[in-house]
């Protein structure tokens, strides 16, 4: 009997194995069987011609063994083509879904721009008739001081000074107080009203009685320090015995300063002279810068249009002989114009026509200001004349609101009739997305409207 030797299967999985799809499951196993490479079963062609779903069949006693191979067909160029024209055609419509999700339209104009001369000289009031221009005015006070070298000392007697408002809680008829007045605090320290004035009487406000006051300068009635109080409460001992005593009263409104008695650092009239011509001008340059940065947005100050007054440079009293203190103060008032208001009075003035367009004025902030009212006090007068001089530039602007609803749904060629009604357009061009689309979108959100000025306030 032959020796048979056994032929060990490759370690596979079942899992290994591909399933041949073309393979009918109704046909015998014989037609697909084989020992040797080359030979064929019932009809079937060779291995050599067309490999089997099984590559080879080993044999053995009573079993055969089946060696599997993964071997896949290919599509045919018909179902390749038909496979490649849907994903071309699926990534057209996404494509176009894209474009048409960022579709819109960019509309860019150049409007008219022309240069115009200003020069003349203008009126403008704190409260203007129709058709003039307003002036506002703002106001700050500043205060420098400096130290100097002592020349020597002096003797000095000084009295406290200060401020009270004084009520009158009486009647609704007003008082009238003269010069020299005493004013008496709680301690007994006598102060005297420098000049005469008027107490106006109570009055009644919603029901409820409110007493007439105003506000008065005193001076202690003798020199010293003990005068330099704080806030206090006073009466009028001239009205004791009858029925004002108790209905007028006065309140300290901060506390009395400048009271001494003794020796105090003396400066000599050049050093003075000095020193307050050197505070002076640091003063006037920190009023200038500081009162430019109180002007409100939407205002135009002029650099001429800052009227600085300036006190006199006074020494301050002190014990140290060796130096003296000179302080100088000083108030900045500062004449400002609306702009917006501002250039629609020079377009006024220039006679421009107005059509369509939102006429815009640039440079206005440039232009040459100069007071020309003598002696103008900014606080009190209510009527400004002033001169304006230089060169703006005008341009015919579009409401880019109504551009959009007029080009809403028109079609691509026309832009040249819908900008037509605006002689203003210098020149307009348009850019839609996506490139195959002719029709501007029919929501306005969609139309962007760019114009392109090359006039600049700065």
């Amino acid at each position: 009997m032959p020796k048979i030797n056994d032929i060990e299967p490759p370690k596979r999985s079942i899992r290994d194995i591909s399933i041949n799809r073309h393979i009918s499951h109704g046909e015998p196993i014989s037609d697909i069987l084989h020992s040797k490479k080359g030979h064929t079963t019932k009809g079937r062609k060779s291995i050599d011609e067309e490999p089997p779903f099984f590559s080879y069949v080993k044999e053995r006693e009573n079993s055969v063994v089946y060696d599997y191979s993964d071997q896949r067909r290919g599509l045919s160029p018909v179902a390749k083509f038909m496979l490649w024209g849907v994903a071309g055609v699926s990534c057209l419509a996404v494509v176009f879904a894209v474009f048409s999700f960022f579709s819109g339209a960019t509309v860019t104009i150049t409007p008219l721009e022309k240069k115009f001369t200003v020069d003349g000289l203008y009126t403008a009031k704190t409260l203007p008739e129709d058709g003039g221009i307003k002036f506002d005015v703002i106001s700050l006070t500043k205060e420098e001081k400096k130290t100097i070298q002592a020349t020597g000392v002096e003797k000095v007697s000084q009295k406290a000074v200060g401020e009270i408002i004084v009520y009158n809680n009486h009647s609704s008829a007003s008082q009238s107080l003269v010069t020299n007045t005493r004013f008496v605090t709680e301690d007994g320290l006598i102060f005297r009203l420098k000049k005469d004035t008027i107490v106006p009487g109570r009055k009644l406000v919603n029901g409820t009685t409110t007493p007439g006051s105003i506000k008065v300068s005193v001076i202690a009635d003798e020199a010293g320090e003990k005068y330099n109080i704080g806030l206090a409460d006073f009466t009028i001992p001239g009205f004791k015995g009858t029925t004002k005593y108790n209905n007028f009263y006065a309140r300290s409104v901060d506390k009395m300063t400048g009271g001494f008695v003794g020796e105090i650092s003396k400066v000599s009239p050049d050093d003075l002279a000095n020193a307050e011509k050197e505070l002076a001008e640091k003063l006037s340059t920190s009023l200038a810068e500081a009162i430019s940065l109180e002007v409100p947005s939407g205002f135009i100050l002029y650099t001429n249009a800052i009227k600085i007054n300036l006190g006199k440079a006074i020494p301050k009293s002190t014990t140290d002989i060796k130096v003296s203190e000179v302080n100088l103060s000083g108030t900045a008032s500062a004449i400002i114009f609306n702009k917006e208001k501002l250039e629609k009075f020079i377009v006024d003035t220039l006679g421009l026509e107005k059509g369509q367009e939102i006429i815009k004025v640039y440079g206005v902030s440039k232009l040459l200001f100069d007071i020309a009212t003598t002696n103008f006090n900014p606080e009190k007068d209510t009527s400004l004349s002033f001169k304006l001089g230089g060169t703006v530039s005008v341009v015919w602007t579009l409401d880019e609101d109504i551009v959009k609803k007029a080009l809403a749904g028109k079609g691509k060629n026309e832009l040249s009739s819908v900008l037509g009604s605006y002689p203003s357009v210098v020149k307009a061009e348009s850019y839609i997305v996506p490139l195959w689309q002719n029709f501007y979108p029919d929501n306005v959100e969609k139309i962007k409207v760019e114009q392109i000025i090359t006039a600049k306030d700065d």
